[in-house]
């Protein structure tokens, strides 16, 4: 009798060996393994998986052979098909584990296959990143487990998890290589049939950017790719504060006034992510063999010797330019990943560069490899220190922008978009440093001809965020020249964005732009119709705060209570009526009191808004009290609690400013200040009274100035 195999059991010739020693090495049933296969053919990944499943039982015979000193166990093999929409694999891992039929330990050992990496392919890049960092956990739940892990993987993400997690990667035990014809990105099906064991999540929503890794799963040098490098470098922040003088109460002349309103706050969006290309090394055999990644610093050596050759020969070979190019794009992909070595965003920016002077300029990728060394430049810049250094940074990256906006290649209206929207940052960056008033004129310039390239009809999001932009812009021109003009232009501009995002949607986006029209109208008050601009002011504040809750953001929520309660002094001061004004400073108390209690700790202040000041706070309450205290419409039991309420705020806020020299003395004023409001409006008794509350050490400071 012949005996012939079956026909299941053919696993393709050239991979036959593998196979059997991927079986073997299951078949062993040891713990703690990390084995990762590497498969670009789906078709054949299925057949070896589910033949692995049939074929992998562990037995006295076959595994005592192979170890010395085997203990009999049951052996299971399952499956573990991962859920995308759960990026963190150990957690997917630990789940499904939990979820198997538990056995005594003795009895029973269970390895698991992971299979359907391949879908973050058509993933956003912020959940691959989520991926790779999840990846970096194994390594502490590997030890604990009595079990192995098989990890199945297509080509370009091998090399990506090589690259970006080099912890992980030492890890593994063991690596097989299947050879067989990749199977493109659009064909890959979600591999989770029966058997498969996945945790159970909560549905999200699927995210809608494009997927980041578009790998082509060939092995041979493919020319670098069109796709856009999307960072958009964030908008500059505003002016740190508007100095405006302020009208006192003529009732109250030795109160002070509470200081100005914030700046409008920034928009500081996660920067877009880059996304990694196909691009992959010539021999990916040689480039996974090790088991850590070279050092970033023998990046730089990595790139192709530059033939001594003119400038004209150099524009005419194209070929070398997309050599350096594609090793550019290898290394910024690798910073995409997480790797923030300083030498790799060195050797990335020499390779665009170099790229570029072999590149002609009717290249269509002359204009995105611009881009590219543009945001490289930003995200340089933003990483050092010091600011004579970073500043050359910036120039280069306005100088990149603005080269690659004369390429003579036909540009979508996306990405002209996308470089007037870098350019306009980039001189909103630099105006915080030097010459203001020319880089604001060019990022307002800049943002204009982003908003005629990304019109609301086609791109409300980025129009609303662009309109946003110029607005803080144009109320930063404000504190330069023609300040009523740029505040009108900048309300124009807030009404706008406000108009073209959708609260419902973009909640604390549309709350941000809501603040930063209060800011507006609070700032134009000061130039036009006081009392209807303040009102406009208030209701744009209070608009914000239905979004900008404590709950949510409360360093945003401070920020605008506090703006809230500096828009209700103000009104309150243009109001000739006393009695409305003494409601409107009882509502400025409220909305001060509310920015004490909501108030985050310094180290969880809000990145959108700018640092709050408590000392700050306690001084506007002060100057608010103060007022009241005074005010001939209240009973002397009532100006007393006001006047010494108004007495703690400076107290408190004079130990606040121990190390800020002017903001002390100027809270030592204020309560020299109210001392003397104590004896003007309660008599001598009540002057002393007051004094007792005052440290002893203050004294000294405080009776000569009475």
């Amino acid at each position: 009798m012949v005996v012939t195999e079956l026909p299941s059991r053919q696993i393709l010739g050239l991979n036959q060996r593998t196979y059997q020693r991927l079986k073997l090495t299951l078949q062993l049933s040891l713990k703690r393994q990390l084995l990762i296969a590497i498969c670009d053919d789906m078709s054949l990944r299925d057949r070896l998986v589910m033949q692995l499943e049939t074929d992998v039982v562990a037995t006295p015979a076959t595994a005592a052979a192979n170890l010395e000193g085997w203990q009999e166990h049951q052996y299971s093999l399952q499956r573990l098909g991962f859920d995308p929409k759960q990026p963190h694999l150990p957690k997917q891992i630990v789940t499904c584990l939990k979820q198997l039929q538990p056995l005594p330990a003795a009895s029973k050992r269970v390895s698991l296959q992971i299979t359907g990496i391949e879908q973050l392919t058509r993933q956003s890049a912020t959940v691959q990143r989520q991926f790779l960092r999840s990846l970096r956990q194994i390594e502490l739940l590997l030890p604990a487990l009595e079990h192995s892990l098989l990890l199945w993987l297509p080509w370009p993400w091998a090399r990506l998890i090589q690259q970006s997690v080099p912890g992980f990667w030492a890890c593994h035990t063991g690596l097989f290589e299947f050879v067989g014809d990749p199977t493109p990105v659009g064909l890959v099906t979600d591999f989770s049939t029966a058997k498969s064991l996945r945790p159970t999540t909560t549905p999200v929503s699927q995210p809608s950017a494009a997927a980041s890794l578009t790998a082509s799963h060939t092995r041979r040098l493919v020319q670098p790719s069109s796709q856009k490098l999307t960072l958009m470098p964030p908008p500059a922040v505003p002016a740190r504060k508007l100095k405006v003088p302020q009208k006192t109460d003529p009732a109250a002349a030795k109160v002070l006034p509470p200081p100005a309103s914030s700046a409008p706050d920034s928009q500081r969006p996660d920067p877009q992510p880059l996304n990694p290309r196909s691009q992959q090394p010539p021999s990916p055999k040689n480039t996974l063999a090790q088991p850590r990644q070279p050092a970033a610093s023998a990046a730089v050596a990595l790139l192709p010797t530059k033939p001594a050759q003119t400038e004209a020969a150099q524009q005419a070979d194209p070929a070398a330019g997309n050599a350096y190019l594609q090793l550019a794009q290898l290394y910024r992909d690798r910073l995409v990943a997480g790797d923030s070595d300083a030498e790799l965003l060195a050797a990335a920016i020499q390779a665009y560069e170099e790229g570029l002077r072999w590149l002609p300029q009717h290249s269509p990728l002359w204009s995105d490899s611009l881009n590219d060394l543009g945001s490289l430049y930003w995200i340089k810049a933003q990483r050092t220190p010091v600011i004579s250094a970073a500043l050359p940074l910036m120039e280069k990256s306005v100088s990149a922008y603005e080269q690659a906006l004369t390429a003579t290649a036909v540009q979508t209206p996306e990405a002209t978009g996308r470089l007037y929207s870098n350019l306009a940052a980039a001189h909103s960056f630099l105006a915080n440093f030097r010459e203001p008033l020319g880089h604001l004129k060019q990022a307002v310039d800049a943002y204009h001809h982003a908003l005629r390239y990304r019109p609301a009809e086609t791109a409300a999001l980025e129009y609303s965020s662009l309109q946003n932009s110029l607005g803080a812009a144009h109320w930063r021109l404000a504190q330069h020249e023609l300040p009523k003009q740029h505040l009108q232009q900048a309300v124009a501009a807030y009404g706008e964005a406000r108009q073209h995002c959708q609260p419902h949607q973009e909640p604390l986006r549309y709350a941000m732009i809501e603040n930063n029209l209060g800011v507006a109208y609070w700032s134009l008050a000061q130039h036009e119709q006081p009392i209807a601009r303040l009102e406009q002011a208030i209701e744009a504040y209070e608009t914000a705060l239905v979004y900008r809750t404590h709950a949510v953001d409360a360093a945003a929520c401070a920020s605008t209570q506090n703006n809230l309660g500096t828009a209700y002094c103000e009104l309150a001061n243009h109001h000739k009526l006393r009695q409305k004004r003494l409601e409107l400073w009882q509502k400025a108390i409220a909305a001060y009191t509310k920015t004490l209690q909501v108030m985050p700790s310094a180290s969880s202040q809000s990145p959108t808004t700018q640092p709050l000041d408590p000392n700050s706070v306690h001084y506007s309450l002060g100057v608010i009290h103060g007022y009241l205290g005074v005010s001939g419409q209240l009973t002397e039991p009532e100006q007393s609690d006001h006047l010494a309420q108004a007495l703690q705020h400076y107290l408190s806020a004079l130990q606040g400013w121990q190390t800020a020299p002017e903001a002390k003395e100027r809270a030592l004023q204020a309560i020299a200040n109210n001392l003397q409001l104590h004896h003007q409006q309660l008599g001598a008794a009540g002057q002393q009274q007051a004094l007792q509350q005052i440290p002893a050490h203050l004294l000294p400071d405080l009776l000569p100035r009475l």
